[in-house]
């Protein structure tokens, strides 16, 4: 394919874009992405790096903004590496994010058009209940790291997260003579589902003491539940969070992953619970159930299935436990194993073992291991819930399942993180 000329100016109108925030054209049949641009923008541009399949151009002047296009909210827009979408409309955003749901499928020759609309929250901003920053040390700062480079950006405010959270940030950073002393590499901030904040700062020197920043901290933020300090002889702490969703109360150690938007997350197990409300079952498993969420959300809607979790994660299993004996919820056991090595079977108490009528699925953004696929498809559950924070991967791993007697029903987008190039995923299966 004959590639457009580099030093040529050309006049474009953007026909489609990116979760990147990259605008897309196509210029002598050569798809070409321009960093910034909307569809519907009319753009002069040029190109600055031709690749194989395709090309990368710059706006060299905006012609004609897109109805899409609004002023960015965040002044790091374009240099942090967190939001690419904050210069288009939350509509148009949702719809971005479908469309590349779709094209995921589309490129691994699934239905496509049993893509839903995205389903997503009126709030854009001040989700997150967690916050990582890295530590500048020439600068002596925390702050995010910069989208092109491993440039860590100065730390003014952050939509994202709420005005609290950013406070601290800045307050630290301001008090940063408490704790350059002892090495820090990063800070991590976590609210619990009561407004609790944890502040957890890691740090390169062992045995190190940050009760001066402790102090200052606390008494500066009502808010503040605990500063722990992580360090290499100190990997894990006491430090916990809470979250409570439908009804079930959950607490987590503070370093445990659990998910960054609770009314999303909502949105996730619903679609879950009413996939499974769709067709009675007495055996349930919930794969790579982290800290059981998922698994302790179907057993108490379903109190009468038993429901089997597992989970590689030594610590993730262990809160499991301890949040279903907190509810109350007998039907659900969790057993600490490589998701990759199941073999289908779930205790039923007496010492025989039933293989599951329903199976929920939420694997890292690498999605399911091939030992994985391969055992689902043995395994043969009658109905199959996939959650997703990859398309690719799951789109990958649906046309495996798909091959091998699945059929899929529908997929619905969830955006978890507003005005990010990440989006979340359901998939339902059927034998």
């Amino acid at each position: 394919m004959k590639h457009p000329e580099s030093s040529k100016k050309y006049r474009v109108d953007v026909t489609d874009m990116n979760e990147n925030g990259d605008g897309f054209v196509r210029i002598d049949r050569m798809a070409v992405f321009i960093p910034g641009l909307v569809a519907g923008d009319t753009a002069d541009v040029t190109l600055t790096e031709s690749r194989k399949n395709y090309a990368v151009g710059q706006c060299d002047a905006l012609i004609t903004p897109s109805e899409h296009r609004i002023a960015p909210q965040c002044p790091a827009f374009g240099k942090c590496g967190g939001c690419t979408l904050c210069h288009v409309t939350y509509e148009y955003e949702n719809t971005v994010k479908q469309n590349c749901v779709k094209s995921a499928l589309r490129r691994m020759k699934l239905p496509f058009e049993l893509v839903d609309a995205t389903r997503f929250l009126p709030a854009r901003t001040g989700y997150r209940n967690k916050i990582g920053l890295h530590y500048d040390k020439n600068a002596r700062r925390f702050g995010y790291v910069s989208r092109d480079s491993y440039e860590i950006l100065p730390f003014e405010n952050c939509l994202l997260c709420g005005d609290t959270m950013s406070e601290i940030v800045r307050f630290t950073n301001d008090n940063i003579r408490l704790l350059d002393p002892l090495a820090p590499d990063e800070l991590f901030l976590r609210r619990s589902h009561d407004g609790r904040i944890t502040v957890s700062v890691y740090l390169s020197r062992k045995n190190a003491d940050i009760s001066a920043y402790r102090d200052a901290v606390t008494a500066a933020f009502p808010d503040i539940s605990d500063v722990p300090a992580v360090t290499a002889d100190s990997p894990s702490t006491d430090a916990s969070v809470t979250e409570e969703y439908f009804g079930v109360t959950m607490r987590f150690a503070s370093e445990v992953f659990r998910q960054v938007n609770h009314d999303a997350a909502e949105i996730l197990m619903r679609l879950v619970c009413d996939f499974a409300a769709e067709k009675p079952f007495s055996y349930a498993a919930d794969l790579y159930c982290g800290s059981g969420a998922f698994g302790l959300v179907l057993a108490k809607q379903f109190p009468g299935a038993r429901f089997f979790g597992l989970e590689i994660d030594r610590d993730a299993i262990r809160a499991a436990n301890a949040n279903a004996e907190m509810n109350g919820l007998s039907n659900i056991s969790f057993v600490c194993a490589d998701a990759a090595t199941f073999d289908g079977r779930i205790p039923v108490g007496d010492g025989t073992f039933c293989p599951p009528e329903f199976v929920v699925v939420d694997p890292p953004r690498a999605g399911l291991s091939d030992k994985m696929r391969d055992g689902l498809i043995r395994l043969a559950p009658e109905r199959l819930a996939y959650v997703s924070c990859n398309p690719q991967t799951m789109a990958r791993d649906l046309a495996e399942l798909v091959s091998g007697g699945y059929e899929l029903l529908r997929v619905t987008p969830v955006n978890m993180f507003p005005m990010t190039k990440h989006c979340e995923c359901v998939a339902i299966l059927t034998r």
